[in-house]
């Protein structure tokens, strides 16, 4: 790569963070007109093809205005040759940084930082590696880059789709949203050895590696959810799917607005695909069109005529991509730095009891007395409390993060310093339990395990009269 090259490359950059960054690009070269043939496409190609991650520094060769600085990408488990990398903030030299990549060669063999890099010590390496799996748990596609992560995405989705119908005896469920996180939990209690392959959209992934369903934002206002784990499209997660499954079934319900507008819904919706319009074709193909007819206001609708064609209209996203796995395959390496290196001593369960208006936390082991108290008194907004505990020691305690098994209600965190080392406690702003929303309360026991949903809960509280955690 020619320093001329990389001296443009960098000229552009920064004129293109003057007009608003990558997302001003084809605005950009629209009104440039100085602009050469090589500058236009390498602006494009910049806007199309750019690299968004959680990186580590490896290696940096050369004298400061020409070096290279070799990183490993820990979302897509690639290394990459970057260039035009800024001077990383005292403390921070040898660590991570979260930022944008730009091609600057069509080998993927050079790149250029964007210059919007957040920069972390090595020392944060556990919440670097958290960054770079909530990222690729929640974008798959960004792990996709990798062809051998996409191959092994696809055959990980495979497995874990032949075990959840193995488990439920099906590939679709329909479920009261209130008890919907509870049996997918369930399988994946049952799956936990296995884990790995089931990192993909709506599922949570651990520190330890372990995966749990995450109800997506503002679902526990339906009363019903729809749990589709298609060969193509993954495992897809529907709202109301009860009520748009019963409209199929009779379609006197179509007459209804509540129902009618539904499907109005899972057609305006990008984020809904075909996928659960197809199946209530297929699965009721007398009344499809009378469903439709009713709903859209044509009498002249026909599924087999004009359904391919509406979904299209109304989905062009969906037919526009190409297909990829619904699963994030995550690399060893931001595995392990998610685990951190564990603590001296015997693997034992931390307990965390939680008194009222939580202004006190207990350490203990197993079921031996508290060794001694943490006073956390979060206000509203508050992430982190920290607070000096006083325990006879590290040995007394006998404990490394691997085995932590931590009880934790809602969120907040309150951190224990014990020697060198430190404990996480997750507690949270208590309510008395009859004052939780619906459906909102999870009892959670391990790290990201729900162990007991809010019906099973209550009825527990009913049994023993008194709050408890697992």
């Amino acid at each position: 790569m020619s320093p001329e090259l990389i001296d443009r490359a960098v000229q552009l950059r920064r004129a293109l963070t003057a007009a608003g960054g990558l997302a001003a690009t084809e605005r950009f070269v629209a009104a440039q007109r100085g602009l050469t043939r090589a500058d236009r496409e390498l602006l494009l190609d910049w806007a199309g093809n750019s690299v968004r991650g959680v990186f580590e520094l490896r290696a940096s060769q050369g004298a400061r205005a020409g070096r290279v600085v070799s990183v490993l990408s820990l979302v897509d488990d690639l290394d990459y040759q970057v260039h035009g990398l800024g001077t990383a903030p005292a403390g921070t030299a040898g660590g991570f940084f979260a930022g944008t990549l730009l091609p600057l060669a069509d080998d993927d063999s050079a790149w250029l930082a964007a210059g919007d890099e957040t920069w972390y010590p090595r020392s944060d390496a556990r919440q670097v590696a958290r960054l770079a799996i909530d990222l690729a748990t929640r974008e798959p596609d960004l792990v996709f880059r990798n062809q051998e992560k996409a191959a092994q995405g696809w055959a990980y989705m495979r497995r874990d789709r032949e075990e959840f119908v193995a488990f439920f005896g099906r590939d679709e469920l329909v479920l009261p949203t209130l008890e919907a996180e509870g049996r997918l939990n369930a399988y994946y209690k049952m799956r936990r050895d296995s884990a790995a392959s089931a990192r993909g959209r709506h599922r949570a992934v651990s520190d330890a590696g372990e995966t749990t369903f995450v109800m997506p934002e503002g679902f526990f206002e339906f009363d019903t959810v729809g749990i589709i784990y298609d060969p193509l499209d993954g495992f897809v997660v529907l709202p109301e799917y009860g009520l748009l499954a019963a409209m199929f079934a009779d379609p006197a319900l179509a007459a209804d607005p509540g129902h009618a507008n539904v499907l109005r819904a899972y057609l305006r919706e990008d984020s809904i695909p075909p996928l659960p319009l197809r199946r209530l074709a297929e699965a009721y193909p007398g009344n499809v069109d009378t469903v439709f007819r009713r709903v859209l206001g044509n009498r002249s609708f026909s599924w087999s005529q004009n359904g391919i064609g509406l979904l299209r209209k109304r989905k062009p996203g969906y037919y526009e991509a190409e297909p990829t796995p619904g699963v994030a395959v995550l690399s060893d390496r931001v595995l392990a730095l998610a685990r951190g290196a564990p603590l001296p001593g015997r693997r034992q369960e931390v307990r965390v009891g939680l008194e009222e208006r939580v202004d006190q936390a207990q350490v203990g082991v197993g079921d031996e007395r508290p060794l001694g108290a943490l006073a956390v008194q979060p206000g509203a907004g508050d992430g982190r409390v920290e607070q000096l505990v006083h325990v006879a020691g590290l040995a007394q305690l006998g404990l490394r993060p691997a085995g932590l098994g931590l009880a934790r209600v809602g969120v907040g965190v309150g951190v224990v310093r014990l020697g060198q080392h430190r404990l996480h406690l997750h507690v949270a702003q208590r309510h008395r339990l009859d004052q939780q929303p619906p459906g909102q309360l999870h009892v959670v026991q391990g790290v990201g395990r729900v162990a007991q949903p809010q019906p099973e809960y209550r009825r527990q509280l009913g049994e023993d009269g008194h709050d408890r955690l697992p």
